[in-house]
Formats: structure tokens, C-alpha cells, sequence
């Protein structure tokens, strides 16, 4: 294997996992952080959809990233959710770090320079369309050869299916059902949203939302935008 981990091995630790996939178990668990931990190189491991995981596994994969993880051991991992994981003390002490989706939001300059050889005049309006979600922008390069009257359709189309099928489904249970009553108003000031939901987290799932998915957003004038 490319790590220098022996593929017998990697394969018998595959044979670990527990066949009822609620959690990796163990064995698993412990074969596998030896094994990491004697690669005698550097390495990064990319682990995405952590909402996938059942909370079991995810409180194992945070164990074994606690443990395994060193400057030359490193782990990026991506999902929907917020791990119960020692965060705070992470981030405390250099050992890790988050990054929220407003973070990873790109710029117009950054818009442009990727969909410019595919829209010419058009990138800029099509950049502030994006909004500077990656996502976004990757739709709308799916749709490049489309008509100017069919592009804008299939462009929300696919983003309301994504939305649908893989966003609205990784929320904690209750907020989506905030968040549909606060959608209604159009981009409103905070204090508005918590008003009329009448909700005691409306607050916490705004932040929350906007912290781990593009859903949410705040504009320039201080306004929750959904």
C-alpha cells in the first residue's frame, strides 16, 4: 500500500469491522491505530461525510484521531455534523483545528478565475450568483453548454435536489422545521426570526446551520439570509 502499511494486514482489519456497522469495534479500532502509528512517514488521511457515521462510530473515529494524530500524522475530516469531540481543547492546545462552511466560501476573484474560460462575459454576474458557495459553482460548470433559458432551471434544480437529499437530512432533528419557518420571511434581522418562530434556540440554530452547511448566511447589512 501506498503508506507502507502491509496489505495482508489492511485486509484483516477490514475483516474486524463489526458486520452490524453500529460501530467499528475494538479490535478494529486498536489494530488499526497500531497500524498508523508504526507508517514511518508523513501522511495525511481525508475522511468526508462524517453525518454518515452513527454517533458510535463517530465518538470511536474522534478516539482514535486523539490518539493517532501527531504533526506528522494528520487527519482533515468533513461532514454535516458537530462531533462531540474535545474541540475546544484541540484548538487550545495546536493539536487541531475547524473550519466552518463559511470558511471554505470562495471569492469573486477566485469565482472567476474558475468559471471564466467557460462563461467569458457572463462570469462575473455568475459569480455573485454563486455567492461563493464551491458547490455552486460546480453546478453551474455542469451546465455550461445548457440555453441561457434552460441554464438558470437546471442550475437551481440540482442545488434544491442536493439541499434535499444530502443537507436537509444530516440537521439534528427540529431544525429543519425552524429553519422552513424562518425561510418564509426573506433575509430578516435576528431579532425578527426569533420573534416569529417563537422558539427559545431559533438563535443557536442559525449559527449552527450557518456554521456546518450553505444554507444559511449573514449579508452585509447584518441580515440572516436562508
Amino acid at each position: 500500500m501506498e503508506l507502507g502499511a502491509d496489505p495482508i494486514v489492511a485486509k484483516t482489519l477490514a475483516d474486524l469491522v463489526l458486520a452490524d456497522g453500529s460501530t467499528f469495534g475494538e479490535d478494529f479500532l486498536h489494530g488499526l491505530s497500531d497500524l498508523l502509528i508504526a507508517i514511518d512517514t508523513s501522511y495525511r488521511i481525508f475522511i468526508d461525510d462524517l453525518h454518515e457515521l452513527t454517533p458510535l462510530q463517530i465518538r470511536e473515529l474522534g478516539l482514535l484521531i486523539g490518539h493517532v494524530g501527531s504533526a506528522s500524522r494528520r487527519f482533515v475530516v468533513a461532514g454535516r455534523v458537530q462531533p462531540e469531540w474535545p474541540l475546544q481543547r484541540w484548538r487550545l492546545s495546536g493539536f487541531g483545528t475547524t473550519v466552518s462552511a463559511r470558511d471554505l466560501r470562495l471569492t469573486t476573484a477566485e469565482v472567476m478565475s474558475v468559471i471564466e474560460p467557460e462563461f467569458g462575459a457572463d462570469s462575473k454576474r455568475l459569480a455573485a450568483m454563486s455567492a461563493g458557495w464551491p458547490a455552486a459553482v460546480q453546478v453551474m460548470r455542469w451546465h455550461a453548454g445548457a440555453s441561457p433559458e434552460r441554464f438558470t432551471e437546471l442550475v437551481i434544480s440540482d442545488i434544491a435536489a442536493q439541499v434535499s437529499t444530502e443537507v436537509i437530512p444530516a440537521l439534528p432533528p427540529g431544525q429543519a422545521e425552524i429553519l422552513m419557518q424562518l425561510a418564509v420571511l426573506g433575509p430578516f434581522p435576528m431579532s425578527l426570526g426569533i420573534e416569529a418562530v417563537g422558539h427559545p434556540e431559533t438563535e443557536s440554530v442559525i449559527f449552527d446551520t450557518m456554521h456546518r452547511t450553505a444554507l444559511v448566511d449573514i449579508d452585509d447589512d447584518g441580515r440572516v439570509v436562508i
